[in-house]
């Protein structure tokens, strides 16, 4: 699937870091995968959401679980130099979620 990043971040909470990136998808269709890692595992998410043109619609998501920046063990540490660690861990579920969408939304490379 070939896709444009729009915007990506990283923000931390007390208790959490949040993932977020949306891609570009041809000229006005976009993606949005958010991914929290909360220090209690079962507040955890990766989710994938499509813009409908009003508002972003769930399309997928990964269990906490199942998610590998839960399972890598990321501490939740708010401070300069954890950005990297924690977005490498969210890696394969980003993946993950990517390839749901080729699936679900039938899009192709």
């Amino acid at each position: 699937m070939k896709t444009k990043i729009h915007k990506s971040e990283i923000a931390w909470l007390s208790q959490s870091a949040n993932y977020k990136r949306v891609f570009l998808l041809g000229l006005s269709d976009m993606l949005k995968i958010n991914i929290k890692r909360d220090s209690y595992d079962a507040q955890s998410h990766a989710r994938l959401s499509r813009w409908d043109g009003k508002q972003w619609n769930l399309v997928s998501e990964i269990p906490y679980s199942k998610m590998s920046a839960v399972k890598d063990g990321t501490h939740i540490k708010p401070h300069s130099g954890n950005e990297v660690p924690f977005r490498d861990a969210c890696k394969p579920d980003v993946e993950q979620l990517l390839k749901d969408a080729e699936f679900i939304l039938d899009i192709e490379e």
